[in-house]
């Protein structure tokens, strides 16, 4: 750095300048406005709000600046992030709504598939074009708290969780939360007393015999997936009835 006076004299100096960067964090969030704070009580800090997904990272769009008050707070409201559009050549092909992890298909030449999960890896909902090319997926990514329930009708379910409808010869045993194999889930018993299919807490579903399968529907605007045997015949329906910033990966 250099000092001049009025007179033109310099006096050199070496300083050192040490610039700090606020870190934010967000406290809230929804589809449509994010809440949170500086690490700092600094008013006027300009704040964007950032989307990381597929290894892509964009700007959520909104109204206006955003800026911190005297607290160091800040709270941005933004458009574009109700949910996910699948689009081919200008076409819209599905909706997927982020919060329930709905998949709504809009064009008949594609259709949704179910695998199930696995020792390594998770339950996989796919939308698929008319060649059967996979086009999109998605897993749960439940909070460890969901509770799995066994229910009469699904249609009455009213609260939050993963509930599962059976038909009357199948049964339905809660496993241990210490146990070695889908802990603190559920299993599904056929008339031989032997376990066909699990259900873990994360929401994944284990077919564990040969011969059963998985699909795809949606009820009151939240997944479900059914569950057939070898000939067809629904043994048991999945209910994903749950709201969460993160419901699906």
């Amino acid at each position: 750095m250099v000092a001049a006076d009025v007179n033109g004299n310099k006096t050199p100096r070496d300083i050192t300048i040490t610039a700090y960067v606020p870190t934010p964090s967000i406290t809230a969030a929804s589809p449509a406005m994010a809440n949170g704070s500086l690490d700092v009580r600094v008013a006027g800090e300009p704040v964007d709000i950032f989307r990381y997904r597929g290894g892509r990272l964009s700007r959520l769009s909104g109204s206006g600046e955003t800026v911190t008050d005297a607290s160091g707070n800040f709270a941005r409201a933004f458009t574009g992030s109700e949910g996910v559009v699948l689009t081919h050549s200008g076409k819209t092909i599905a909706d997927i709504d982020e919060k329930t992890g709905k998949i709504e298909v809009k064009d008949s030449d594609y259709s949704i598939s179910v695998r199930p999960a696995e020792a390594n890896n998770p339950m996989v909902v796919a939308v698929r074009d008319k060649n059967g090319a996979e086009i999109y997926s998605q897993s749960f990514a439940l909070p460890e708290t969901t509770k799995i329930e066994n229910v009469g009708q699904l249609s009455n379910v009213k609260d939050s969780g993963v509930f599962v409808q059976t038909e009357s010869d199948v049964g339905f045993v809660r496993n241990a939360s210490d146990a070695k194999s889908i802990p603190g889930g559920a299993f599904l018993i056929g008339e031989d007393h032997k376990p066909f299919a699990g259900i873990g807490k994360d929401g994944n579903v284990y077919l564990l015999e040969k011969g059963y399968s998985l699909s795809y529907r949606s009820q009151s605007g939240y997944p479900l997936i059914v569950m057939k045997n070898r000939t067809g015949s629904v043994v048991a329906e999945i209910f994903y009835r749950i709201e969460a910033e993160y419901v699906i990966k």
